[in-house]
C-alpha cells in the first residue's frame, strides 16, 4: 500500500515539474519585489519598442506622402502628441503588471510550498520490511 502512495506522490511531483517547475523556480530565485520589477521592466521595454516602431512607420508614411517637410519639422509637437500617450500607457501597464506579476509570484510560491510538502512526505516514508530484507 505505501508503494502506491509513493507512486502517486512521485507522479504528482513529475506533473508539477513538467507543468510549472521551471517557471516557479525562476520566480523563487527572486524576492517578490525583484520579480515584479524584472517582469515590469521587460514589459515596459517591449511597449516602448513597439510604440517606437509604430511611430517610425507613421513618420515614414508622412514623409513619403509629402505631408511633412523634414526641414520644418516640429519635434515638440510630436513629443506631445506621441510622448504623453506613451507615458500614460507605461503607467497603466506598470500598475496592471504589478498586480498580475504579484499574483503570479504568490501562486508560484504556493505551488512550491505544496511541492516541498510532497517531497517531505516522500522522504519520510520508510521502506517496507520486505524491501529492507533484500
Amino acid at each position: 500500500m505505501p508503494e502506491k502512495r509513493k507512486i502517486k506522490i512521485m507522479t504528482a511531483l513529475a506533473i508539477y515539474d513538467e507543468k510549472y517547475g521551471k517557471k516557479d523556480r525562476l520566480a523563487d530565485e527572486n524576492f517578490k519585489s525583484d520579480y515584479i520589477y524584472k517582469r515590469n521592466s521587460s514589459l515596459r521595454v517591449g511597449i516602448v519598442i513597439g510604440y517606437i516602431l509604430i511611430f517610425m512607420f507613421y513618420m515614414i508614411i508622412k514623409v513619403f506622402s509629402g505631408n511633412i517637410e523634414i526641414v520644418d519639422f516640429d519635434y515638440m509637437l510630436y513629443v506631445k502628441i506621441w510622448g504623453i500617450p506613451l507615458a500614460v500607457i507605461l503607467v497603466f501597464y506598470t500598475i496592471l503588471g504589478h498586480f498580475i506579476f504579484g499574483r503570479e509570484y504568490k501562486e508560484s510560491q504556493e505551488r512550491l510550498t505544496g511541492y516541498h510538502e510532497l517531497m517531505k512526505i516522500l522522504h519520510k516514508e520508510k521502506p517496507e520490511a520486505s524491501e529492507r530484507a533484500e
